[in-house]
């Protein structure tokens, strides 16, 4: 190139400058183009990261979400602490301490601030009053603290986390008011139907005994029999109440045992059979069993009163002297033969339940 002349002097310097300036503005526009795309591709990550919070219905998948995403958001390792007496291999006991200080304190410690920075954590609290427990940051080894930009997404992250577990909390006290109301609803049914039939047992006995104390020595002795034989019964249905009333009970606190033993259902049966002689005095019961022996691995005692329950029904609601059916037979879950479930069926001529 001959500069030797002035002008060519000034026009080098100009093109010069001009190429320095447009490789500078390219440059620019360049790392503007790629900030734009880390935006994009955190602002998709963050939306990413809503939806499944949205959708998750246990802290379990609340926990998974938000170490994956932040993973992916800021290149850093993470987790949710939501129980700190819960042992976590990646924490020393220095950086436990911190947890229980932000815990205690509700506001951040650790790596990157100005409380217990030594700890290779940042700890964050999560939720209001700190009630759902710890976020937790792992430094890289030799990084500085946190930009203000992935400070802003690593509080965001937070956020999120709480008012999702706040909505799941909220759900769960929801449908705890709902079983609730609804344990209460049964409860007030199972003690007007119970009232009903502890009142007619009572009546009979009452009624008998009465019969017997105001004309015993006029009542033939068959029938004074007779008058025993139904207070002993009545008693021992009411007996049979009463225990199925504390067994209930037993069962909503949690404490009724049940131990499984195997059983042979035809054994089941006929103990049930027995304990309602009297009430089936009159009937024809048919019992269709197979030829083979079926055996059941159940609460033998528990069961038992399901067949009596069930055959108690029977007569009580049908008119006197018709039969009951029973049958059984082993059925699959989907209701074709040969399987591992037992179906068993009581059939009577009674009018049947109205439909709704």
């Amino acid at each position: 190139l001959d500069v030797a002349h002035a002008r060519y002097v000034v026009t080098f310097a100009v093109l010069l400058l001009t190429a320095m300036l447009v490789s500078r503005q390219t440059l620019l526009i360049r790392e503007q183009a790629e900030a734009a795309r880390h935006r994009e591709r955190r602002t998709v990550a963050l939306y990413q990261m809503t939806r499944e919070f949205a959708a998750a219905v246990t802290p379990d998948a609340i926990v998974d979400a938000v170490t994956r995403h932040v993973r992916q958001l800021l290149d850093r390792e993470s987790m949710l602490l939501l129980d700190l007496a819960a042992e976590s291999p990646r924490l020393t006991e220095r950086d436990r301490a911190v947890a229980r200080w932000v815990l205690e304190h509700g506001q951040p410690a650790g790596f990157g601030t100005k409380t217990l920075p030594g700890s290779s954590w940042l700890f964050l609290p999560v939720g209001r009053d700190n009630r759902f427990g710890v976020f937790g940051l792992q430094a890289h080894e030799g990084a500085g603290p946190l930009s203000p930009a992935d400070n802003q997404i690593l509080a965001a992250a937070v956020g999120q986390v709480a008012a999702a577990l706040e909505r799941i909390q909220a759900g769960e006290a929801a449908e705890g008011l709902r079983i609730g109301i609804e344990t209460e609803r049964t409860r007030n049914l199972m003690l007007s139907l119970v009232s009903h039939d502890l009142r007619t047992p009572l009546a009979s006995m009452s009624g008998a005994a009465e019969t017997l104390l105001d004309a015993s020595d006029a009542i033939p002795p068959a029938e004074r029999r007779g008058l025993l034989e139904s207070i002993r019964d009545e008693s021992r249905r009411l007996g049979r109440l009463v225990g199925e009333l504390l067994e209930l009970s037993r069962i909503e606190s949690g404490r009724l045992p049940m131990p499984r033993e195997r059983f042979p259902v035809e054994e089941l049966i006929q103990s049930a059979l027995d304990q309602l002689h009297g009430q089936l005095a009159g009937r024809d019961i048919h019992v269709d069993r197979p030829e083979e022996m079926l055996v059941v691995e159940a609460d033998g005692t528990l069961l038992t009163q399901v067949f009596v329950n069930l055959l108690e029904n029977a007569a009580k609601y049908t008119p006197a002297g018709t039969p009951i059916d029973i049958r059984f037979r082993a059925t699959r879950s989907d209701g074709n033969a040969t399987g591992s479930v037992v179906r068993v069926d009581v059939a009577d001529r009674g009018p049947g339940i109205a439909p709704g």
